[in-house]
């Protein structure tokens, strides 16, 4: 009933009871050839994506919650009817996944970062599907599918495929960036401090940046700055602890005797 960033249906030979979170699903209509396709089926990046449409989220940080109403109206490629070899195609996909740790839809970058500007900057560059998306038996088990929808052409559906992993990273992009910037907002907002792995992030994707404008310029252009200050050279002491006078003064060197520089702060 609850998923977020996988997307994995589980098969269930043992025909074990489920609870109220496990959703039992089986049909009279599919012989063993079809209800094996299906299972295959259920597991693709298509249906992946697909029922993000129904159900509706628990908060704000991506949890999607599909009760029995919303499987019922989710749409899924009909296995009923398929073909010997397309049959293999989907069963050897699917089991070439259960060996292996099915991973997340989301891309890595994304679920790394905690800062939300980062985020959005990450959010606003290329895509980067992630690792899970890039496996070959996933590609092979969407190819398969988008066969059984009636696309008879190889280069056709590897295109579709391509369209439907970038849709896809696309989608729970922008759900994972939401998810960041709710989480800085329960954490206290700008009061939190910055982790020394979200530095060294900061600064990788800065490395890629073109080159910036010296420091004087950039406050040159900025709209608020109508003033200017002689900063000295000497290591900064306090700022000015009196709201009243000095709101906006520093002091520099030795308290005693130091010297003030004057700005907006």
């Amino acid at each position: 009933m609850a998923q977020q960033y996988r997307h994995i249906i589980a098969d269930n030979p043992e025909q074990l009871i489920c609870n109220h979170n496990l959703f039992d699903l089986s049909s009279e209509r599919m012989n063993k050839r079809e209800t094996k396709a299906c299972s295959a089926v259920l597991n693709s990046t298509l249906v992946g994506l697909f029922k993000t449409f129904y159900g509706r989220y628990a908060g704000t940080e991506g949890n999607l919650k599909t009760e029995v109403v919303d499987v019922n109206l989710l749409e899924v490629p009909d296995p009923r009817g398929v073909s010997g070899p397309l049959a293999k195609k989907l069963r050897d996909a699917l089991k070439s996944m259960s060996r292996r740790k099915v991973g997340r839809l989301v891309e890595e970058q994304l679920m790394d970062c905690h800062a939300p500007e980062r985020a959005r900057r990450i959010a606003e560059g290329p895509i980067e599907l992630s690792e899970e998306l890039g496996q070959e038996d996933r590609r092979a088990l969407d190819d398969a599918v988008f066969e059984l929808l009636g696309v008879e052409d190889p280069a056709e559906r590897q295109g579709l495929v391509c369209a439907l992993h970038e849709t896809t990273s696309l989608h729970f992009r922008s759900i994972r960036v939401v998810e960041i910037e709710k989480q800085e907002q329960r954490a206290g907002g700008s009061s939190r401090r910055f982790t020394v792995q979200e530095l060294a992030a900061d600064a990788w994707d800065a490395a890629e940046l073109p080159d910036p404008a010296p420091l004087v310029e950039w406050l040159g252009k900025r709209p608020e700055c109508t003033a200017g200050a002689s900063i000295p050279e000497e290591r900064p002491v306090i700022r000015s602890p009196s709201p009243m006078f000095d709101p906006n003064a520093v002091y520099f060197g030795k308290r005693s005797n130091g010297y003030v520089a004057h700005m907006e702060l």
